[in-house]
């Protein structure tokens, strides 16, 4: 074990660069229970690319929290479409290890616009598509993964796909703790516990747009948010329709395909 430290012992060890709307929240809080790991608070610092200005010691201040001997990690999915933030990262973490979680693109990208839908007033998904290219591109895993896998080494990558947390969620979590270094026998407490429903998400989207993602993970804590995931999954999820998905289907085919080869296993969408 331990084959993921580095010199610097303030400095996390691995991280979780992608992607959105993936179950990073509970990869997160699985990761955060292990005796051996520490992870950043917030989970999200966005440090490589938004918040590299501010210098490493605002982001080593976001694991002041943790003890000098365990493992740090940090859970920003974002940082997987940004290449400068992969710069930093190979500069700064030469050795660091990656985390990835992959969803099916259409499903991904549906439930983007769900939580972020006050930026479509109006709009219907396809519409919202159309009208922003992010919510496929995000979807593209090639185009954003090939890149990474040059740069560090497939060795050093660890891809996981959104089904494995629905059907094996405390396999999955093993191996990446496994991967990361420490004791893989480990059982968090919140292996079978979903994070991150679309509970409030115009509430969020201001909060977070101020500064506030600290009050945000609190209230999801509290029994306050403890109740408003129960609200949330009493009323049916919108699904994606069979004809959204036959629109949008043929706009990942190729880089799905690619995206197989390259992380080495097939994908089921």
């Amino acid at each position: 074990r331990g084959q993921g430290r580095m010199k610097d012992g303030r400095l996390p060890v691995f991280l979780g660069i992608g992607v959105q709307r993936a179950g990073t929240t509970w990869l997160h809080n699985c990761l955060a229970e292990h005796p051996e790991v520490c992870m950043s608070q917030p989970k999200e610092t966005h440090f490589f690319y938004v918040n590299y200005d501010r210098g490493l010691d605002w982001y080593l201040g976001h694991f002041d929290h943790c003890p000098a001997t365990a493992l740090r990690g940090e859970i920003c999915p974002d940082y997987l479409y940004h290449p400068e933030a992969m710069d930093r990262i190979q500069a700064l973490l030469p050795d660091v290890r990656l985390i990835v979680v992959l969803r099916d693109p259409v499903d991904r990208a549906f439930s983007a616009y769900r939580i972020f839908r006050d930026q479509y007033p109006g709009l219907s998904f396809l519409e919202a598509c159309r009208r922003d290219p992010a919510l496929v591109d995000m979807g593209r895993y090639h185009r954003h993964l090939a890149p990474v896998y040059q740069r560090f080494g497939s060795d050093r990558i660890l891809i996981f796909l959104y089904e494995d947390i629905l059907q094996a969620p405390l396999a999955m979590v093993q191996k990446v703790y496994e991967f990361i270094g420490v004791d893989p026998a480990f059982v968090p407490g919140v292996v079978e516990k979903r994070f991150n429903q679309v509970m409030f998400p115009r509430t969020q989207r201001l909060l977070y747009g101020l500064g506030l993602a600290r009050l945000v993970h609190w209230v999801r804590a509290t029994p306050l948010g403890e109740r408003l995931r129960q609200h949330a999954s009493a009323a049916p999820a919108p699904r994606v329709s069979a004809a959204e998905r036959d629109r949008l289907r043929p706009l990942f085919e190729e880089d799905l395909r690619l995206t197989e080869t390259l992380v080495g296993r097939p994908l089921p969408w």
